[in-house]
């Protein structure tokens, strides 16, 4: 089992669709690191503004 699994994996990464799969899987990776880092800092002021907004309404 291990043996085909291993073969399997060196077929893969010689072709280059298994290449062009690992780089696609890259950069959407790093999409949403970047989409999770820039969200975290506007998520606490949406918290604030609507927390605002409710104050001022109640």
């Amino acid at each position: 089992m291990f043996t085909y699994l291993k073969a399997r994996l060196v077929e893969f990464s010689k072709d280059q669709r298994g290449v062009t799969v690992i780089e696609y899987a890259l950069m959407l990776f790093m999409i949403a690191v970047a989409v999770a880092a820039t969200l975290t800092p506007i998520r606490s002021r949406v918290i604030a503004i609507f927390s605002t907004a409710l104050s001022a309404l109640t």
